[in-house]
């Protein structure tokens, strides 16, 4: 397969101005809490971190009612990917399966390692959503080592329900599940965070959307002990900072702000559904905010919104060239939006 495109939001890639609307991004635009700032600012970064982050570790187990071991560390969800394909390449190029159209940084580090990578498309007809069947018949034809499933889904927001995933995992014990999970507090479904599931499914969880820290870099995955130790074995010593895991630790303290957060940002979700109704434009909303907007051409969408101040997702890379992705605001930041979309005839 031909290499997949890496583009991401975030207006830094553009060095674009601070005063830029940015709707590109999936992260809280409530945070980061003034906790979450003092404990930045107050780190000590004089000493070596701890090469096992054993106190952030042994926080995620108590969160997740289980043990440290089961537990690795990464800088963020994105690093974790990478660690990930190298240890499914560890005896030659493994065969992977993809559900798209999705998050593409694990498809890039299995391409990087030559994986044999079958993509299974849903479409905005099927509202973006996988039959179960089509995925379990994919799997036993080609008989994958791996499945990615990114749920709740970016950039559609879908989501798969735990007793399908549970089903899938069971059904094909041989075949490693990932289940990126970076945006399940950004979700109805929060709760199934902490859900059983068969020991040949690893969770990938981020601290970056909810407590809107991107900068830090810092994410974990949860899984059976073998497989973690495994991921250990095939990332640097210290592949995070103390300033990481310090961050890491207080997120795990801020449940009431992430909930709050969350509500805010669902009225967030209201406004600009309503406003995007009454222009009369076509849109995909799946369990999370984000929210994709039909448009004639993505990029153009994205070039003239951003001579505007404005900042959108193109999603050309996923392979959807007339849709862009948008996070919702504060409602003064929506209106303006939806304001120089109808201006600009978009």
């Amino acid at each position: 397969m031909s290499s997949p495109n890496r583009q991401h939001g975030g207006i830094q890639q553009f060095q674009g101005s601070e005063e830029l609307l940015d709707f590109s991004v999936n992260i809280n635009p409530y945070g980061p809490s003034n906790a979450m700032k003092q404990v930045i600012a107050n780190c000590d970064y004089s000493q070596y971190p701890d090469p096992n982050s054993q106190k952030l570790k042994q926080a995620l187990a108590l969160r997740h009612n289980s043990e440290s071991k089961h537990f690795h560390v990464g800088n963020g969800a994105a690093e974790i990917f990478w660690t990930i394909a190298s240890v499914a390449s560890r005896n030659g190029p493994c065969r992977a399966m993809i559900l798209e159209p999705t998050f593409s940084e694990l498809t890039v580090a299995l391409t990087a390692k030559q994986a044999n990578i079958k993509i299974l498309r849903s479409d905005f007809q099927k509202g973006f959503q996988h039959d179960v069947d089509d995925i379990a018949n994919a799997l036993k034809s080609t008989a994958a080592e791996l499945i990615y499933i990114c749920n709740p889904n970016s950039p559609t927001g879908v989501y798969l329900d735990g007793d399908k995933v549970n089903y899938l995992a069971r059904s094909f014990p041989n075949c490693r599940m990932i289940l990126d999970q970076a945006f399940i507090h950004m979700s109805p479904h929060s709760a199934d965070a902490y859900l059983n599931f068969p020991s040949n499914l690893l969770q990938v969880f981020s601290f970056t959307k909810d407590h809107s820290i991107p900068g830090i870099r810092i994410g974990y995955a949860k899984g059976e002990a073998s497989w973690i130790k495994e991921l250990n074995s095939h990332c640097p010593t210290w592949n995070i900072s103390s300033m990481a895991e310090a961050a890491g630790l207080q997120a795990l303290e801020e449940e009431d702000f992430v909930s709050t957060s969350y509500g805010k940002i669902q009225e967030d979700s209201e406004f600009l559904i309503k406003g995007l109704k009454d222009a009369g434009y076509t849109f995909h909303k799946g369990s999370c905010p984000f929210t994709l907007i039909q448009v004639q051409n993505g990029d153009q969408a994205q070039k003239r919104l951003m001579q505007k101040q404005i900042y959108v997702r193109s999603c050309r890379s996923y392979q959807l060239p007339n849709w862009i992705r948008v996070f919702p605001r504060p409602a003064q930041d929506t209106k303006q939006l939806i304001k120089q979309l109808k201006e600009l005839g978009l």
